[in-house]
């Protein structure tokens, strides 16, 4: 399994679907290869990689989350009429994009750009989660948001995303996702860094993998 930089992909926006590592919040000098040997010779039916991630605005806080890219702008023919206008704004947010002139539509994303790494208010959250719902019916509950990255609840259900195209680096291409299996695909990398439930982590209960939305930071 490789690491990659959504932001040098170009991959953002995007939804990843997978693990967040633990114990590398705030300003991670993480090593994920190296951390988690298990990743190495990982092998999924899905293309997964350990994505390193930048959140928080000026904050300049790191994460790294195991799993699939779903690029936003790959799958619009699967997302709801009108999700161009919500890429585009995401698209803005980021540092390199930012022109000041995001609609009324999407001004709670812009009240939280250019943040210290606060994490969303609970209003806020499900206001969000509402708008992301517009464009993509069935999105799993958020449950903690900052600039740049939103982070649903852990659910077996991702039928949300059935039929969406997951990134893959060159030459190899992109390939389209079942939902109905993706979670079970997903386990391997769950068990890899550790994040199976019960006491003995043992493979029959692995934890079921996260929704992370994610676009680039304001710095």
């Amino acid at each position: 399994m490789d690491a990659v930089s959504l932001v040098e992909e170009g991959w953002l926006p995007a939804v990843v679907i997978g693990y967040r590592l633990p114990g590398v919040d705030g300003y991670s000098s993480l090593d994920p290869l190296a951390d988690f040997p298990a990743l190495h010779a990982l092998e999924t039916p899905v293309p997964t990689y350990v994505f390193e991630h930048q959140l928080g605005g000026l904050s300049c806080l790191q994460v790294h989350v195991a799993g699939v890219a779903l690029r936003l702008e790959d799958n619009l023919g699967v997302m709801l009429p009108g999700a161009e206008r919500l890429i585009d704004a995401l698209r803005e947010m980021g540092e390199s994009r930012w022109s000041g002139r995001l609609s009324r539509e999407f001004a709670l994303l812009e009240a939280w750009r250019e943040s210290h790494g606060e994490e969303m208010t609970e209003p806020d959250l499900r206001e969000i989660e509402s708008l992301l719902r517009r464009f993509v019916p069935g999105l799993p509950s958020l449950q903690r948001g900052w600039e740049a990255l939103l982070e649903s609840v852990p659910g077996p259900s991702l039928h949300a995303f059935a039929g969406w195209r997951a990134a893959r680096l060159a030459p190899e291409g992109d390939v389209v996702v079942v939902a109905e299996r993706l979670a079970e695909q997903l386990y391997p990398v769950g068990r890899a860094v550790g994040l199976s439930t019960g006491p003995w982590k043992v493979p029959s209960s692995p934890q079921a993998p996260q929704v992370f939305v994610l676009w680039e930071s304001s710095d």
